[in-house]
């Protein structure tokens, strides 16, 4: 079980360092997703209006 926990700690601490790295793109990623997703719903739209 410790030796367990180690490793889960290990990547907690290797997350947060990586989360702290990439924070200046979250709002990026989040302006491309919301893209994505009204794209989708466009397409959807387009699809049921075709059908």
């Amino acid at each position: 079980v410790g030796q367990y926990e180690e490793v889960a700690n290990k990547v907690d601490s290797e997350e947060t360092k990586k989360d702290d790295e990439e924070e200046p793109m979250v709002e990026k990623d989040h302006m491309v997703l919301s893209l994505v997703v009204e794209h989708t719903e466009n397409l959807l739209k387009k699809e049921l209006i075709t059908q």
